[in-house]
């Protein structure tokens, strides 16, 4: 038929009639940005080369739907990567961006993977972007140690794998850095033979049995038995044991 754009593949022409803009025709094209995956195999894969307008004429193209049908062929184009050179026997008429390699697996722009704590993004030009990022594990020091005669061997902690060093400082040192108030405090040096008339001298009350539980002497011979004076919010000070 006159005006019809002939297929490599022959299949019946198939003029539809003019009717309002739906959605996909509505849609943002999928390659403004240029084709990803690019050597991908769409159409040919599902041997679908349809003519005129098909909306049921689709694959699945990465995180969305393409096209195998002579409509995606317009302005606004979504049709697959591969619908080109297999349907119509022409090159692509958008940049077609390189995919990258990775195991033996090709992989389409834009996408991702983690190396321990960097994350890795396929870029335009076939090459994998990575972060630059110091990890809390780090594979290549934990191989040299082990190769080394030290009497002890490294190993990997898996729970701390995939953290930036920067992260294992900040969350994984066991406390929170104290407010500078507390940071600039001295240590307070105190007879402990005098430490309950002390306190008791300033109107702080304590029980008995606190002394017998544990003794105020230095070398105190009672496990992980110990004193400290914590600053209250009034002007006294407050007594606290420790277990």
């Amino acid at each position: 038929a006159a005006g019809c754009l002939l297929l490599q593949r022959p299949v019946p022409c198939d003029l539809s009639a003019h009717r309002a803009r739906t959605r996909r025709e509505l849609a943002p094209g999928l390659h403004e940005r240029g084709i990803r995956d690019a050597g991908g195999s769409y159409c040919e894969r599902n041997d679908a080369c349809c003519a005129g307008r098909d909306d049921a004429c689709t694959v699945p193209y990465l995180d969305t739907i393409c096209y195998c049908d002579l409509f995606c062929n317009r302005t606004v184009s979504d049709c697959c990567p591969d619908f080109w050179e297999y349907c119509l026997g022409i090159p692509p008429p958008v940049v077609v961006l390189k995919g990258c390699d990775r195991s033996g697996q090709k992989y389409p722009t834009g996408a991702t993977y983690r190396e321990n704590c960097n994350l890795c993004t396929c870029s335009g030009n076939g090459k994998w972007d990575c972060e630059q990022h110091a990890c809390l594990i780090d594979g290549e020091m934990i191989d040299a140690i082990n190769r080394g005669n030290y009497g002890w061997r490294a190993a990997n902690y898996s729970h701390f794998w995939g953290m930036t060093l920067d992260e294992g400082i900040r969350y994984r040192l066991g406390t929170i850095k104290p407010p500078p108030l507390v940071m600039h405090m001295n240590e307070l040096q105190v007879s402990l033979s005098c430490l309950a008339q002390s306190l008791n001298g300033v109107g702080v009350g304590l029980h008995p049995g606190l002394f017998s539980s544990c003794p105020l002497e230095t070398n105190s011979p009672i496990p992980g038995c110990s004193w400290d004076l914590i600053p209250g919010g009034g002007h006294y000070p407050h007594y606290t044991d420790k277990y």
